[in-house]
């Protein structure tokens, strides 16, 4: 039975990042999201209690999944730190491009009150905070500290624009980063002018 309801739960938070991409967090809907499951609404209810609980618990998992996944590449033995940030950059842009119903969400709690104090904001600085750890210069001095944390803001700043809106530059340049090429090409140049300050 526990198998069932855990399958039942996950199909509803699976169909509920559908209707997200679909429809926008704000139109979300009780009735969609079980039309798009497969259940009926007071299915929602029992495991839920409410939309908005619902909405919480995707948002938690979403951000679990993408973290979880940033944690092992910045795990893995076999890479060293540029190889590190190309990934965890490529992953995000191509994330937020598959998926930028879900991304604005994240966003959008970020700037509907404190930006530093949203659930992502403190992820990400986390990471952040596990990179310098792994460029191993928590011993440099101060000025030297500072430098290098404002060129990884500057470097995931960078990402961030491109993940949100991947087609911004479209009319400057055809530039559109859902593109995986354009995307790496980019993300490249990124690290490199990166790595060239350390």
């Amino acid at each position: 039975m526990a198998t069932d309801d855990s399958t039942t739960e996950e199909r509803i938070i699976l169909a509920t990042v559908s209707c997200i991409e679909k429809e926008g967090i704000n139109r979300l809907t009780i009735r969609s999201i079980a039309r798009e499951a497969g259940v009926n609404s007071a299915a929602i209810n029992y495991y839920f209690r409410s939309k908005d609980n619902l909405v919480a618990r995707v948002m938690v998992t979403t951000l679990d999944h993408l973290f979880e996944d940033l944690d092992e590449i910045i795990a893995d033995p076999k890479l060293d730190l540029r190889e590190k940030l190309t990934e965890m950059l490529d992953y995000l842009i191509d994330g937020a491009t598959r998926y930028p119903g879900v991304t604005r969400a994240h966003f959008a709690e970020a700037l509907n009150g404190d930006p530093g104090e949203s659930v992502f904001a403190r992820r990400i600085n986390e990471i952040l905070k596990r990179l310098t750890q792994e460029a191993g210069s928590e011993r440099a001095d101060k000025d030297a500290r500072r430098e290098r944390d404002l060129r990884l803001v500057s470097l995931f700043s960078a990402a961030i624009l491109p993940a949100i809106m991947p087609t911004f530059y479209r009319p400057f340049s055809g530039i559109d980063f859902r593109d995986s090429r354009t995307r790496k090409r980019y993300v490249l140049s990124l690290v490199e002018r990166f790595a060239a300050g350390m």
